[in-house]
Order: C-alpha cells, then structure tokens, then sequence
C-alpha cells in the first residue's frame, strides 16, 4: 500500500488519495523516526491489527512510503473497506 505522509498536523487522519497514494495526516515530526511509528501505530489501530503486521517496505527517511500489511485474516477487499469508511463518516 503506497501511502504518503504529512507531519506536524493537528491530528492523525487519512485525508485523501494523491497520486494513487493514501495521503495521511500525522501528529509525530518527521524526526528521529517519530512519524514512521506514528504511521505505524495508526494503520495499526485504522485496520485493527497489530503493530507487527504493518511494516514500512520502502521510504523510511521519505514523505512517500510503501507499507505491507501481514494478517491472515485481513483482505486486500477488508482493508478497502475499512479505509473507505474514514471518507464516509
């Protein structure tokens, strides 16, 4: 999943798709490694699994990143949905 990230907001959010890339929107700087786990913590918690299933494949030190989401139970169909509902709410 490409994703790309804006820090320093006021609160953790998908904001939308920019360039084929979900745009989010975290609180951590983009120092010492802060925002990569923000992002982490936060598709965590936005997809309702662990920690340890998401990781950052590429762009740790960029503003764009690819993530892999590991989790037997969670289809590519599952995430969708549960993306998409932060644009329905």
């Amino acid at each position: 999943m490409a994703v790309h990230i804006v820090p320093n907001g006021k609160q953790n959010q998908i904001i939308g798709v920019m360039d084929d890339a979900l745009k989010i929107r975290l609180r951590a700087p983009a120092v010492e490694g802060k925002a990569n786990d923000a992002l982490l913590r936060f598709m965590a918690t936005s997809l309702d699994v662990s920690q340890s299933a998401i990781c950052i494949t590429q762009g740790h030190t960029n503003k764009w990143k690819l993530l892999e989401v590991r989790d037997a139970h969670l289809t590519l169909e599952k995430i969708n949905g549960k993306l998409l509902s932060f644009f329905c709410q």
